[in-house]
């Protein structure tokens, strides 16, 4: 199969997971924090509020990034970006990506990310993987989601 094919099928089954997973889960687990988040691992990140976000990527995955407007964003290394009004997607980012905003919407979705969120806000974790908010023990992300919230 050409590269551009397994791409498009990769696309079109990521993006019919971002539709699911934008409603609301019943096994929800809320935890709050101080300040500061790590998570690693594979699946769905969702982080809304005020402050910075940094990912870094292994190049499987899409990133959206809404209130592009209102945002500070650094972008290193390589993969496909397209704008659709105010917000921006990158398509199989392979490096690290950094928004800062008072309106934070950055969603990831696919392979492995690592991310480090600080300021105040909450996070939405569903898949595999590990989280920690400062001062804290690591926990493992729920496969049915996390909600995990952050604040100075």
């Amino acid at each position: 199969m050409s590269g551009k094919v397994c791409i498009l099928i990769t696309a079109i089954c990521l993006l019919s997971l971002w539709v699911v997973t934008d409603t609301a889960f019943a096994g929800e687990v809320k935890v709050q924090g101080k300040g500061a988040l790590w998570a690693r691992g594979t699946g769905i990140a969702h982080i809304v509020g005020k402050g910075v976000v940094k990912l870094r990527v292994n190049g499987a995955g899409v990133i959206r990034i809404r209130n592009i407007d209102d945002c500070e964003i650094e972008l290193h290394g390589v993969g496909r970006k397209k704008r659709a009004g105010d917000t921006l997607y990158i398509y199989g980012l392979k490096g690290t990506v950094k928004v800062k905003s008072k309106s934070l919407n950055v969603r990831f979705s696919g392979g492995k990310v690592t991310l480090h969120a600080w300021g105040k806000g909450a996070a939405f974790l569903k898949g595999r993987g590990k989280y920690r908010i400062r001062g804290g023990s690591p926990n493992d992300w729920p496969e049915d989601g996390a909600r995990v919230t952050y604040k100075d």
